[in-house]
């Protein structure tokens, strides 16, 4: 296939519709005349939905690789063509707790990285730091021996060592000292997301006052909602936050997953992977996370004590899954994994499709499995492990 395709007769998502329309990929650019050139190749799109590169703002790792722990400039590279085989063209490189020298060596190497073009590969949107300043009995798969209480000199640490691409910032938000890094954060232009927390709702409100914007993968690794302690889940349910969903169905249980749908806005819900090394490798089974081994389960990843330390299944089998098991309207799903993450980034160079643009590109099938991705216009070849995951 020419690098130079016409794609017709398909449904495009613009502006969280699907409306059938015919666009160009010219010269690794979006061309909303799609007669531009009469050398493009015509690519039949019946049946086809059409959306932007998937957009995933936590991705820990892929590839047989995890952002922590890996420390060259190829390993990274590798984390990107995973990502991109499985249809997310855009990611947040992910750094968890950890040494603290090893996680300032890794949002270095991250930054440097941020914002070129890897060949095949999804581009860096910005990093996403987790950590180290989370609440220890809501650590999950985050080592205890290297969690800090808040810390303005290692906050602003993390903020030189990213050069100005740190965009998200998760952090327990009733930590003492908490308050002052979210202020330092905010005015950096981060967004700041509360998680692995014990916080209470009156924890979020003050945190809120002070700029905080949103709660990380909504659900987990925080308390639980009751009559008389709404706590994380019930104040993101009912203000304004942007909250992460990890749409597996097991992070999340259906049901919280349609109470979470229908108590916000479309607009202030998207979804993320959470991913680990495991994701978009067929031979990635088990890791070691700082002195614990992880072990791929039903597309799950857990601790030798089963707890969920990040997931092995690909964003576009988990926007598949809110449209198949939850019968959400796919235009919405699809938005959840592009243009909410592009707001939340306060990006214009991912997750739209629109005129000029960079060509990063999904096609689904009329199943809603991905079939085709673009990566600046030029076709890659997708992760095999996909055929599998088509049952689930």
């Amino acid at each position: 296939m020419s690098q130079d395709v016409i794609l017709k007769g398909g449904k495009i998502l613009i502006d969280g519709s699907l409306v059938e329309r015919d666009i160009a990929l010219i010269d690794g650019k979006v061309a909303m005349q799609a007669d531009v050139t009469a050398s493009a190749e015509t690519l039949d799109c019946r049946g086809i939905h059409i959306a932007p590169g998937l957009v995933d703002v936590q991705v820990n790792g892929g590839g047989g690789h995890m952002f922590s722990t890996s420390s060259t400039r190829s390993d990274y590279e590798a984390i990107a063509r995973a990502h991109a085989s499985v249809g997310s063209t855009s990611i947040c490189p992910t750094i968890i707790t950890g040494p603290p020298n090893e996680m300032l060596a890794a949002i270095s190497l991250a930054a440097e990285m941020c914002g070129a073009r890897i060949s095949g590969g999804a581009t860096f949107a910005g990093i996403h730091v987790e950590g180290p300043f989370l609440a220890e009995r809501k650590r999950g798969g985050h080592p205890a021996q290297y969690l800090q209480q808040p810390s303005l000199s290692f906050a602003q640490e993390i903020l030189d060592a990213s050069k100005g691409t740190l965009a998200i910032f998760t952090v327990a938000p009733e930590l003492p000292g908490a308050l002052g890094v979210i202020d330092l954060m905010v005015e950096a232009g981060v967004h700041v997301s509360a998680g692995h927390t014990v916080a209470g709702s009156d924890d979020l409100h003050r945190a809120a006052e002070h700029g905080l914007a949103g709660v990380t993968h909504l659900y987990n690794a925080m308390e639980p909602l009751s009559s008389r302690a709404p706590g994380p889940i019930g104040v993101a349910l009912s203000s304004d936050l942007y909250a992460g969903l990890i749409s597996d169905f097991l992070h999340v249980a259906p049901d919280a997953l349609r109470v979470a749908m229908i108590a916000k806005s479309d607009s202030l819900v998207y979804l993320t992977t959470d991913a680990v090394s495991p994701l978009g490798s067929s031979a990635a089974r088990t890791f070691n996370l700082y002195g614990t081994e992880v072990t791929v389960r039903d597309g799950g990843c857990y601790t030798s004590d089963d707890v969920l330390a990040g997931t092995a299944t690909p964003l576009s089998i988990m926007v598949r899954l809110l449209i198949d098991r939850l019968d959400l309207d796919p235009a919405v799903a699809l938005s959840m994994a592009t243009a909410v993450p592009r707001s939340l980034l306060g990006s214009s160079d991912c997750g739209a499709i629109a005129d000029g643009a960079s060509a990063d590109i999904t096609l689904f099938d009329e199943d809603f499995n991905l079939s085709r991705v673009f990566v600046g216009g030029r076709p890659i070849e997708l992760w095999d492990g996909l055929e599998n995951l088509k049952s689930v």
